[in-house]
């Protein structure tokens, strides 16, 4: 519950809301890249490509007195917008979620599918759409 409420900080912090119910297609053809700890993660294809990025700032995010999360502010230097993508990692260092705004600004996040639903727990390696977001 705790890292569904950190994916959920990086999302707000674009400006975005979420409805965690609305996970679908799995089967859409996935992007790869790498957590933290350097293990594959299939993220959405619909993912901007983040090579060209610029980190913004991180942050480490700790409750009582323990380490749970690391968020990462990048921004598109294409754009005008301080902050255009974001990362969030459990302490151990899995990718938890992440969230963006598209080319035409609007919304978009990817949460790891092991995470949704009330009894899910386990990070799986495999983010998954969540919202389709309004343009700013």
């Amino acid at each position: 519950m705790k890292s569904i409420l950190l994916v959920l900080a990086a999302v707000f912090l674009l400006g975005g809301t979420t409805n965690i119910g609305e996970a679908r297609d799995l089967s859409a053809s996935p992007r790869v890249t790498q957590n933290l700890r350097g293990e594959t993660v299939l993220i959405p294809r619909s993912a901007p490509e983040t090579r060209d990025f610029l980190l913004v700032t991180y942050f480490k995010i700790r409750l009582d007195d323990q380490f749970v999360a690391i968020v990462a502010l990048y921004n598109d230097p294409k754009t005008r917008r301080e902050v255009d993508y974001a990362e969030v990692y459990q302490g151990s260092g899995h990718l938890l979620g992440i969230a963006w705004l598209d080319e035409f600004g609007v919304r978009r996040s990817a949460v790891d599918y092991g995470l949704i639903g009330e009894d899910s727990a386990n990070v799986t390696g495999v983010l998954v759409l969540v919202n389709e977001g309004n343009s700013i």
